[in-house]
This record gives structure tokens, C-alpha cells and sequence, in this order.
């Protein structure tokens, strides 16, 4: 029987790699037609975020505007139109135009996130698995192994320096508690 040629799995790294330049070109080809970019009380705040299928009931509102459109001049200043004394639906229909063609694009990035997401999540509960009760008998030992100690600093430090800030801020509650209760109401 013939010897079957064997083909080289990608390593993950090289598989990341290429779906990070995969990204890359996917910024750079939406830099062409420029994203909108909101800070982070923008985004907490916005009223952007729509339900399934609101585009066709705000499209059906921007009908209502053009068939009597008399009758929403009052709104004329907030349209993002030209003629600030006439109502125009242009822009809200181009904004949502642009929504319905972004809308799938931003679909694909979540579950493509999550996914990502949940294999790194559970590639570090799997090393957590091990190093966590492997830190805890590390921190018992440092102190009479110095080997142990020298190898594991690095562990020592990081972790520690979560206990030792949990110690100062707690010192620094129970004083600023003692001076309170102190000073004369």
C-alpha cells in the first residue's frame, strides 16, 4: 500500500497569526468608509441599539413623516438635514441603510468573539485547574525551600501583591473608620 502523504497541521499560532492579519484587513478595509467611533459613556448611553426588526418599523415611521410632512416641521432641527425649517428623512434613511448592512457584519464579530472568548476562558480554567492548588502549596513552602522560592518569585509577587493590597486598603478603611468615629459630631 502506497505511503499516504502526511500534511502539516497548522500550530495555533500560526493560526491566530493568520486570523489576526485577517483582522487587520478587515480595520483596514472599514477605515475606507470611516467608522463611527463612540467613548465609553456614549456607548453605555446610546439609543443605537435596536431590536429585531425596529429598522422596518423606523422606516415605516420615516413613510408616515413623508407622506404629511407638514405635520413633523417641529422636528426639522433634529432631521441632520440642510434646511433647518423642513423636515427631511434622508439621513435617517441613509443611517439606517447603513445599520442593515453593518448590522450582519457586527453579528458575525460577537460569535466570533465568544467563541474566541469561551477557548480562552477555558484553556485558562484547565491551567487553573493545576496552578492554583500548585500555588497554594508553593506559598506554604517558599519560605523553608529557597529553590522553591527563587523558582516560584514571580508567582509570589503577583499573587502576594493581591493580599498585600487587600491588607492596605483594609488598614486604610479601619483607620479612616477610627478617625471618623473620633472627630465630634
Amino acid at each position: 500500500m502506497p505511503k499516504q502523504p502526511t500534511t502539516k497541521q497548522p500550530t495555533l499560532q500560526e493560526v491566530v497569526d493568520e486570523a489576526r492579519a485577517a483582522i487587520a484587513q478587515a480595520r483596514a478595509a472599514l477605515e475606507k468608509v470611516g467608522l463611527y467611533s463612540l467613548t465609553d459613556e456614549e456607548r453605555l448611553h446610546t439609543n443605537g441599539r435596536l431590536r429585531n426588526k425596529e429598522d422596518g418599523a423606523m422606516l415605516s415611521v420615516l413613510d408616515a413623516v413623508d407622506a404629511a410632512p407638514g405635520m413633523f416641521e417641529s422636528i426639522a432641527s433634529r432631521d441632520h438635514g440642510s434646511d433647518e425649517t423642513k423636515v427631511e428623512t434622508g439621513p435617517a434613511r441613509e443611517a439606517i441603510e447603513r445599520w442593515q448592512i453593518i448590522a450582519p457584519l457586527v453579528d458575525d464579530l460577537a460569535s466570533l468573539s465568544r467563541d474566541v472568548g469561551d477557548d480562552a476562558l477555558a484553556a485558562a480554567s484547565l491551567a487553573k485547574d493545576v496552578t492554583v492548588p500548585a500555588y497554594a502549596i508553593l506559598r506554604a513552602n517558599a519560605k523553608l525551600n529557597d529553590k522553591l522560592r527563587k523558582a516560584g518569585k514571580v508567582a509570589l509577587d503577583f499573587y502576594g501583591g493581591f493580599g498585600l493590597k487587600r491588607a492596605k486598603e483594609k488598614k486604610r478603611a479601619a483607620n479612616k473608620a477610627k478617625k471618623a468615629s473620633k472627630t465630634p459630631a
